[in-house]
């Protein structure tokens, strides 16, 4: 927002006298936004740290949720498309 905007809300006659409070506010808003990034910036290393899981992982427990839906009745249908996703998952690890 223009200075001269702020300057009338605060109903200030001098443009300096809204300059003060601007470099206050200034100076605190700094402050806040380099302590809000310091804390982003520990979360983000705690984030790193932790373990993520593999893909692979993940891959193996799809292909066995697949293998026990096969075990299942299932119509031709259905038989192909869970073997779609048996051949999708491996593409994935491989």
């Amino acid at each position: 927002m223009p200075m001269t905007t702020i300057q009338k809300l605060l109903g200030h006659r001098r443009l300096n006298s809204t300059m003060v409070y601007a470099r206050v506010h200034n100076r605190t808003v700094a402050q806040d936004y380099f302590s809000a990034m310091a804390q982003v910036e520990q979360r983000l290393e705690l984030l790193e740290n932790e373990k993520q899981p593999s893909v692979e992982g993940d891959c193996v427990q799809l292909l066995a949720l697949v293998d026990a839906l096969q075990m299942e009745s299932l119509d031709e249908g259905q038989q192909q498309t869970l073997q779609q996703f048996r051949t999708m998952i491996v593409a994935l690890v491989e």
